[in-house]
């Protein structure tokens, strides 16, 4: 839970570290193969695509860290892939999006996919198992036309866990009852 510098900024939420620190280690691997094959007189040829590898992680690393949430006097402001403003106005409710599981593109297209080769077609839990996809917790704001919007940040998995994740969700929501519009 962070209060945000500006002025007009009530609260920011960033992703923790365990969702940026796997691009970093990989930057930082495959910069350290890239210099040791520059360095070889057998494997030069390969540095540059290992060095390509690496900026590609670099950049991803960096990528991540523009994923938040800030909660402004204007509304909530969601950086994701793209940039989202939702007025106060706007907003009806914030919810907890529920622990649930990512799941693949094909669900609900293919009966004869992953669910039907273990036998469970009643939800995605059987798939966890097989393509090793992680239940995840997130932030969904309603707005007063029903639409919904899943905020970037605060996000949790059972592999990047956040132990305030309740705390910002009852911030969240304490500031939509004060801001947001009235149902």
């Amino acid at each position: 839970m962070a209060t945000g510098s500006a002025p007009n900024v009530l609260a920011e939420y960033r992703l923790n570290w365990p969702f940026r620190r796997p691009p970093l280690i990989r930057f930082i691997a495959f910069s350290v193969l890239a210099v040791l094959c520059a360095f070889s007189a057998k494997l030069w040829p390969a540095a540059p695509l290992l060095a390509a590898v690496a900026l590609y992680y670099g950049i991803a690393y960096l990528w991540r860290g523009r994923f938040c949430t800030r909660l402004t006097t204007q509304g909530i402001e969601a950086r994701g892939y793209f940039n989202h403003l939702v007025p106060w106005a706007e907003v009806a409710e914030i919810r907890d999006g529920g622990l649930s599981v990512s799941q693949p593109l094909d669900v609900g297209y293919d009966t004869r996919g992953w669910y039907a080769m273990i036998g469970d077609k009643q939800g995605p839990m059987g798939c966890l198992a097989l393509t090793g996809r992680a239940p995840r917790g997130v932030v969904r704001v309603t707005r007063v036309d029903s639409t919904d919007l899943t905020l970037r940040a605060p996000l949790v998995t059972v592999w990047a866990p956040d132990p305030h994740f309740e705390d910002k969700l009852s911030q969240m929501q304490q500031l939509a009852g004060q801001y947001g519009a009235r149902r």
